[in-house]
């Protein structure tokens, strides 16, 4: 169900509700297809591509630059809570953050261990769907 409610661009990771019914939170301001996809990814189950336990080997976050209330969205997980599938790490991935995303002093939250700015993809890559295909076994 994509509800429109105040609460901006979100969704719940995978299925929360014993019906089945997912809600995805989609107001005005979320009019790129790949926020769309972005949501309606997270409610298929997958976290952000910047949560991989191995994402240290790729991106550092600049903690001193995020916003407090958001410094959550970058947090690491380990093994085993999620599963990298056997995919490698992307920063295209229609499920990472780009580079300024909740910035708190308009300096980068997020680039590559070589320094690189990430910029925003609205489409999905071809680790993204491997991923999916394996998830669920198709």
């Amino acid at each position: 169900m994509v509800k429109k409610n105040g609460t901006g661009c979100a969704s719940y990771i995978g299925k929360q509700t014993k019906s089945g019914a997912q809600i995805i939170s989609l107001d005005t301001n979320c009019v790129s297809v790949g926020t769309i996809i972005h949501e309606m990814i997270h409610a298929l189950g997958f976290l952000h591509e910047q949560s991989r336990p191995d994402r240290d080997r790729y991106v550092t976050i600049n903690w001193d630059n995020i916003q407090p209330e958001y410094q959550d969205q970058f947090s690491k997980y380990d093994y085993s809570q999620v599963t990298t599938f056997g995919v490698r790490y992307n920063t295209k991935s229609i499920m990472h953050y780009s580079s300024y995303v909740f910035s708190l002093n308009g300096k980068p939250t997020i680039v590559t261990t070589t320094g690189r700015i990430i910029g925003r993809n609205d489409e999905l890559q071809r680790t993204d769907i491997i991923k999916l295909k394996r998830m669920y076994n198709c």
